[in-house]
Parts: structure tokens; C-alpha cells; sequence
């Protein structure tokens, strides 16, 4: 009896059956074309014997009666160090017969807060039947370490298993702890192994009648064919191996290679012995399109023969000398050094690199905390993301010769803690993107730094990146200061070179209001120097550590100091997400750290003296101790400097802040009071106080009159300019911000005959008694009081081209020179913004003319 494995085969997608689970490398032919899942009609576990359904479905069973085939349970196990937490499954196991099973592994039972761990053996178990062949295919890249068994298989019980490789490694497969040569090695006087051979590869994949263990790795196809037979294990270890492929032209123009000096020369360049060299073929020219003859050259280290000495320690030593031949080597390419090593030009280059075994992560505890974050992938999401990362570098990828860096995107306006971007890449003289750059410890970095920038603002996040397929992606980063900022993007590793971007410039803006993030800035007592010193990476992980420590139940993010006093700055959030919370837990540390919170780093002890819980304005420091007495500072020296300017402005002239469009709107003035019903003469009881000129010139007497008069009362005392200007350019600005609205007063325009007498002033000499300067829109004439024209309630009362609008009708002059006359308030507004000038100069040339003194003010 055998169970129902294709149970809801493209069901309901909560089982997880069906054709669409099926690993893409099972669907794709080699050429990339697509295969159907039609060319396994049989679903779940293989059935069929010489082409034969061997199995009758039982319904009240839900299982499947066989008959005349015997099954056994073939396993499947990962032996890499990351076993529990990389998925391989779903595991697909197919028949040429047209039969396919997928196997998951077994269910994580991990409690990880709130969800599962994610953790499970990757392990797996299927049925196939004695004297098949089969093939394998995982949905992950395979891993460096397999092992396959019969389970309770006797002796002669044996299947033939063609497992599907992404990468064209060399394999070693070992059965009762000793290595099986392939079936195309040769060994030689030495002990070492000659893969070359005569051989097709038809004729080398092992056949049901050869002894368990034959193996042959297809590196065209890629397969691994393997024998299994009996009950022992068999197990499938990749060796590291670089390939490299070049085509090259002799610099001669000859077809001849010395292949024996390739060899030499690149040992020579590498530091490998030339033993470990060999080139695996070699592809005359013609048979490809481009010029030049390809070679193809391995470059690892002899097989060995007795597995346990064959651990993960061996693998990580070889996969590590063998990186840093490969680090050289692309470097030689991308410095365009490989033509004069190999004594040839250089058409193309590829390489595959080594492979270092992951870690073993068997075993571990997982971080509760760590599990229960709410990230923005999926898990599936990121393994499928990590495969496609692994699927990439196990190819062969190109050696191209960087030219420049170029900027792909970078954000614009962004509020402040929050994540911004800048995206690059590297290309080559003709623009193509420049796949690989360094290789092992010597990848391309890309960093970003503040060219400009507000008082202590600061780059958060990650400030470096790797490059990845020849992208500079730097996505997770922040500023600590609202404002625009500019910066700059280069290479910084080879430090020797000079591809860079500037003048990236983005605007900061105000923090979301909803935003859960709030910065916060600590201040110590003590100096940076002193304390921390060059010792910056370890602070910035013991006050993370502290902060956690303090305060648990908090998220402390972006932890920063800087040099001067000692001062460290870092982003609070709390697991909920939520601002109003996040508001507490700053009101908490105020509190919390208000009486003792100190710092004990590299023997020193400094204890804090102010906290501020906002940190992310345009200011440089935040802190109440610095920032309260600067703003002190600055509001006494704001004070000083608007006296002083108030000062200098009645000094010298009528404040530009004399507009028509600034004047108090006089009905709602509870300040200004009608002098009768009806009147359209205003008195102001503010201006009980401002002093002007009594009659004889001896005393100044408090006014008690019509602004208008006020206004008017400008004459100045003989023999002192700077005192007239003080005092009546003090009366006039109280009068003129009145009188320039209650002009508009449709019961004061048109001014009524008997109240002209009012409006006037009597006193010979006083008022605009001065002689017009030409200007646009009017000529010089002369405007005397009252006292000495007889006409003058006609002239200011007559019919006249306005200066602003050109209509005849009735108009006004203006209501400080006497000047341009106006129809209306809306036409000595259109006209004040030039008019403002020749109004100032005339008021300076009447003063010249009264004091008879060269005086300019």
C-alpha cells in the first residue's frame, strides 16, 4: 500500500501540490525554452513498472494496492551547516516514464513569538522503486554537502539517481568513507587524478549492471549521475574549483598557444602551483563566432581520497586560497594588467568563483525577539531572494574593465528619519553594465558622505554597500537634521580610484507627524577625546548594549556620537509602532535618566548632563543645556538690534514699513476716535503722548489734535536738523499709519467744503511747504500752506488727472509730500511702490531747503 502524494494536485494552493511547485530548472531546458508539466502526466508517488500502472487506487483506503514492484524508501539529506534554516523543498523526483513526486520536508515546530522558527531539517523522504532510474531536482541551488541511502536495502538493491547541478564543480562522491573516482578520472603516477578522456558522455553515465558508487558529472548538462546500491550511504561533496574562460588573440597574429607558458604564467600571477592548473579544453577558433581561441582552465586542489579528512574545515581552507587567487585575478583583469601576463590580447573573460561552505547554524537558539519583528519581506520572499543570489554567483559571470560610476537614482525631498535612497552603478566605456567587481574579500564598496549639510547633520543607516551585479544600491539610510543636503557617492574601495558622483542634493523635510521615530540626544559631562578615542565602533555597540539594557521594552536604532563633548545621539521606537507610545517612552528616559545615568568606557566614568527628547531640527545641538542659553543670547541680541535699527531708521528716515498695504484698518482702531458725528477727522489717544513744537519754539507741549494736523506739523526748530527730524518724524509715523487708511473713508473722499478749514493748517510755515522735485507723473511746482495760497481749498479739491489711472475727476494729493494727486486709495497704492522713493526725497529736500545746510539724511 502507498499513500495519495498528488492529494490536491493544483487543488486549493494550501496544500501546496500541483504543477506550479514544480523547480524551475525542471521546466527550463538548457537552451532556456520552456517544458511543459505535461511531460509527467503521473502525479505523486512513481507507479508504473516497463511502462505498466502496477497500482490500483483503494477509495476507502485514500491509498494505492501494488503489486509485482518492490519500493524502498530512498533519503535525502542536507549535510551543509545551514540545514535547518535553508529551505531545499518542494523536491522533485521524476521517471523518464512520465512520473513526478514532489516531497516537502517536515514541519517546524519551533514557537518563535508567536510564529514558527522557521527551522527544519532538510531532510526528505521518498518512495521509488528497485532497479529505476530517476532524476532530482531541488527548488533551492543544491547544497555542498549531500548524502543519499536506501533505507533497509539489501545488498543487491540498487537505483540509478541523476541529480540536477546548478554549477559546474567539481564533485567527489564517497561511499564507505573512501572517494569513487568518475568515470572519465584516470589515475596517474603520482596519485593525482586526469579527467580528460576520449570517452562520450553517453558512454561514461553509469549503468544499473556497474559497481555502487560509479559516478560521472555531465558538465554540459549538468547533471550528476550516481549509482545506489545497498544500505550503505552514499555522499556527494563539492570541491572548490575556479574556471576561468578566456579568448585570446596572439599578439603575433598566430593561431599557436604555448599552453604549458598560459599555465606558468597564470600560477606565476595567482600563487597556486602549476600543478593545481590545468586547462580542460580548448575551443579552436571558427567554431565560435568571435575571434580568437577559448580556453577553458580549473584551477583546485587534488581530490581526496579518505572523506573524513574531507570535513568542512578542509572544504573552507581550499575554498579560501582559491578566493584569494580569484580576488587576484579579476583584479588583474579590471586593472587591464591579464594581456601583458599572458603575453597576448584579451578578448573576453569569465570566471566562476569558489564557493565557501556556510556556517553551521545547527543547532542555535533563535532570538525571540529577533523572530517577532515585523519585517517588509516574507520569509519566501527572502530565501527566494538568497537562492537567486546563490543561482547568480554560481554562474559564470563576465570580467568586464570598469570605466565610470554613474548615478541610476536618488530621492528628492524626504521627511526627516526617514528612509531615502541613492542607486549607482559601474559601467564600461561603451555603457554596459559591469557584472562583477572584485571578487572575495576585495568586492567594490560604494559609500555616501555629507558634502554639505546643516550644523550636525548626519548620515544614518548604511553608508557603505557592496556591489551586487554591478549595482551600488544604498537604500537603507537616514539624516538626523531637517534641510537640504548635498552629497557625494564614490568608489571607496579600491581606494585608489576616483569614480565618484556629486552634488546629489535632497531637501529634508519636517518629520511625519505619524511617524513612530523620534530622535533623541544624550550630552555627558567629560571629553570625546578622552573617553572614546579611536575607539568608536566598540562605544557605539556598549551604549547600544546599555540602552537595551536600561530600557527593554524600547527600540533604540541608529546609535551615533560625535567628537567635542561628549555627545550620543539615537532614534526611539517602541514595538507597537505607535508615536503616541513613542512619546511616552521619551517622557520615560527624561525621567528615568534625570538623576543617574552615566557612561564607564575605556576606564573613564561620565555622567550625563542634559537629555532632549527631539533631535531632529536644523539646530546642531539639542540639548537643553546648550540650547536654552543660546536662545537667551539670541533673543537679547534680537532686542539690542531691533532698538538699534527703530533708532537708526527715525534717525535718518520714514521706515519702509510705511505701506499703504500695511496700514491698520481704521474703523477697527479702538485707538482712533471720531472728533465729532459725521467727522472725518480722527484723534488718536496714543497720540496724547507723542510731543510736538509749541508756538515759541521754547517747549515741547503734548498734541491734543487731528492727526491730520500731526501729520502736517513737520516744521522744524531753527537751528537743530537732527532734533526735528527725531521729533517730527516720531509724530508723523503715529500719524501717517492712521491717516493713510482713514483717507479712504467714503465720508472723507470727497472732502466736504466746511471741513477743509480743519484739514488745513494755519500756521504760516508750517506744513508741506517745499518745492516739488520733477518725478514720473509730475511736474515741479510749489505747494504752499494754507497760510499763503489763497486757492488752496481748490488744490486740494480739485478736478485733475489722477498720476496712477490718467482719469480726470476728482482728486487728492499725496497724503504725506503733497505730491502726485490721487482718485483713490486703490490708485495711491498701485503707485506707492515707486512713488516711495521721490516721497522720502522730497521730505530730505524740504529739510535742505528750511535749514539751508548741506545735511543728507
Amino acid at each position: 500500500l502507498t499513500s495519495r502524494s498528488e492529494f490536491q494536485w493544483d487543488g486549493e494552493q494550501k496544500w501546496g501540490m500541483g504543477d506550479y511547485r514544480l523547480p524551475n530548472t525542471m521546466t527550463t531546458a538548457m537552451d532556456g525554452s520552456f517544458i511543459s508539466p505535461t511531460t509527467w502526466p503521473n502525479k505523486g508517488i512513481d507507479r508504473t513498472l516497463n511502462g505498466q500502472e502496477m497500482c490500483e487506487y483503494v477509495s476507502g483506503y485514500n491509498m494505492y494496492k501494488c503489486q509485482g514492484i518492490r519500493y524502498k524508501m530512498l533519503v535525502i539529506e542536507s549535510m551543509d551547516g545551514d540545514t535547518e534554516v535553508r529551505r531545499l523543498s518542494p523536491v522533485a523526483l521524476s521517471t523518464d516514464g512520465g512520473s513526478v513526486d514532489l516531497i516537502n520536508g517536515p514541519m517546524d515546530h519551533g514557537w518563535c513569538g508567536g510564529y514558527t522558527c522557521q527551522q527544519r531539517i532538510s531532510t526528505f523522504y521518498a518512495l521509488v522503486i528497485l532497479g529505476k532510474e530517476y532524476k532530482l531536482h531541488l527548488t533551492s541551488t543544491q547544497p555542498q554537502s549531500m548524502r543519499y541511502m536506501l533505507l533497509d536495502a539489501a545488498a543487491g538493491d540498487k537505483i540509478k539517481l541523476d541529480i540536477w547541478y546548478a554549477k559546474s564543480q567539481r564533485l567527489d562522491v564517497y561511499y564507505k568513507g573512501s572517494y569513487k573516482a568518475p568515470t572519465n578520472a584516470q589515475r596517474k603516477s603520482d596519485g593525482t587524478y586526469s579527467y580528460a578522456t576520449d570517452k562520450t558522455a553517453e558512454e561514461l553515465y553509469p549503468k544499473l549492471t556497474d559497481p555502487a558508487g560509479t559516478n560521472f558529472f555531465d558538465s554540459k548538462k549538468h547533471w550528476m549521475s550516481m549509482l545506489i546500491k545497498g544500505p550503505d550511504p552514499f555522499t556527494i561533496k563539492t570541491s572548490p574549483k575556479i574556471v576561468l574562460s578566456l579568448t585570446l588573440e596572439s599578439v603575433d597574429g598566430s593561431s599557436f598557444f604555448d599552453e604549458d607558458q598560459i599555465i606558468d604564467n597564470l600560477a606565476a600571477l595567482l600563487g597556486v602551483p602549476k600543478e593545481k592548473i590545468k586547462i580542460a579544453e580548448i575551443v579552436a577558433e571558427g567554431r565560435r563566432r568571435r575571434s580568437g581561441q577559448e580556453f577553458q582552465i580549473e584551477i583546485s586542489e587534488p581530490a581526496i581520497e579518505d572523506e573524513e579528512s574531507m570535513n568542512v574545515d578542509k572544504v573552507t581552507e581550499m575554498a579560501t586560497a582559491l578566493t584569494e587567487a580569484s580576488e587576484k585575478f579579476v583584479e588583474t583583469v579590471q586593472r587591464g594588467e591579464l594581456g601583458t601576463v599572458l603575453n597576448a590580447e584579451v578578448k573576453s573573460v569569465a570566471v566562476q568563483l569558489p564557493e565557501i561552505p556556510p556556517a553551521d547554524q545547527r543547532n542555535q537558539t533563535v532570538d525571540q525577539e529577533e523572530a517577532a519583528k515585523v519585517t517588509e519581506t516574507t520569509y519566501a520572499e527572502r530565501t527566494a531572494q538568497e537562492e537567486a543570489t546563490r543561482a547568480e554567483n554560481s554562474a559564470s559571470v563576465p570580467v568586464l574593465i570598469p570605466a565610470s560610476l554613474k548615478l541610476v537614482t536618488a530621492s528628492e525631498q524626504v521627511p526627516v528619519l526617514t528612509d531615502f535612497e541613492v542607486r549607482s552603478k559601474v559601467v564600461t566605456s561603451d555603457e554596459r553594465v559591469v557584472p562583477l567587481l572584485g571578487a572575495g574579500e576585495k568586492k567594490w564598496r560604494a559609500t555616501v558622505e555629507v558634502v554639505k549639510g546643516p550644523s550636525a547633520g548626519r548620515i544614518l543607516g548604511t553608508k557603505q554597500v557592496t556591489f551586487a551585479n554591478g549595482y551600488g544600491n544604498l537604500t537603507d539610510l537616514r539624516v538626523s537634521r531637517k534641510g537640504e543636503y548635498t552629497f557625494k557617492l564614490s568608489v571607496s574601495y579600491p581606494e585608489d580610484l576616483t569614480h565618484e558622483v556629486g552634488d546629489i542634493t535632497i531637501d529634508f523635510t519636517e518629520q511625519d507627524d505619524n511617524s513612530p521615530h523620534k530622535r533623541v540626544l544624550f550630552k555627558f559631562d567629560g571629553n570625546y577625546e578622552d573617553i572614546v578615542g579611536e575607539k568608536t565602533t566598540e562605544f557605539t555597540a556598549y551604549m547600544e548594549a546599555k540602552f537595551k539594557d536600561k530600557f527593554p521594552d524600547y527600540v533604540f536604532e541608529d546609535v551615533d556620537h560625535y567628537a567635542g563633548s561628549l555627545i550620543v545621539e539615537t532614534t526611539v521606537s517602541t514595538k507597537s509602532k505607535n508615536k503616541d507610545d513613542t512619546a511616552a517612552a521619551i517622557q520615560k528616559i527624561s525621567a528615568d535618566t534625570a538623576s543617574d545615568f552615566h557612561v564607564d568606557f575605556n576606564g573613564k566614568t561620565a555622567q550625563m548632563a542634559s537629555f532632549s527628547g527631539d533631535a531632529s531640527g536644523e539646530s546642531g545641538s539639542n540639548t537643553v543645556a546648550i540650547v536654552v542659553p543660546i536662545v537667551i543670547v539670541v533673543l537679547f541680541a534680537g532686542l539690542a538690534a531691533g532698538g538699534f535699527i527703530l533708532y537708526k531708521k527715525k534717525q535718518n528716515k520714514v521706515s519702509e514699513s510705511v505701506h499703504m498695504s500695511k496700514i491698520k484698518n481704521v474703523e477697527a482702531d479702538p485707538t482712533l476716535t471720531r472728533a465729532a458725528e459725521g467727522s472725518n477727522i480722527y484723534s488718536n489717544r496714543l497720540a496724547d503722548d507723542v510731543a510736538c513744537e509749541s508756538a515759541d519754539n521754547t517747549a515741547l507741549a503734548v498734541a491734543k489734535q487731528p492727526l491730520s494736523k500731526i501729520a502736517g506739523s513737520v516744521a522744524m526748530k531753527h537751528g537743530s536738523l537732527k532734533n526735528l527730524r527725531r521729533r517730527s518724524i516720531q509724530k508723523a509715523l503715529v500719524a501717517l499709519n492712521r491717516l493713510e487708511e482713514a483717507i479712504n473713508d467714503p465720508r472723507y473722499n470727497p472732502v466736504e467744503a466746511d471741513q477743509l478749514d480743519d484739514i488745513c493748517i494755519t500756521e504760516p510755515g508750517r506744513g508741506y511747504l517745499a518745492t516739488r522735485e520733477p518725478g514720473p507723473g509730475f511736474p515741479a511746482t510749489q505747494e504752499p500752506g494754507c497760510g499763503e495760497r489763497e486757492n488752496w481749498r481748490e488744490i486740494h479739491n480739485e478736478t485733475a488727472e489722477c498720476d496712477a489711472c490718467g482719469e480726470t475727476k476728482k482728486t487728492w494729493p499725496c497724503p504725506i509730500c503733497g505730491g502726485p494727486r490721487y482718485c483713490s486709495k486703490t490708485c495711491l497704492d498701485k503707485d506707492w511702490a515707486e512713488h516711495q522713493n521721490y516721497c522720502r526725497s522730497r521730505s530730505r529736500n524740504r529739510g535742505n531747503q528750511e535749514d539751508n545746510s548741506d545735511a543728507s539724511f
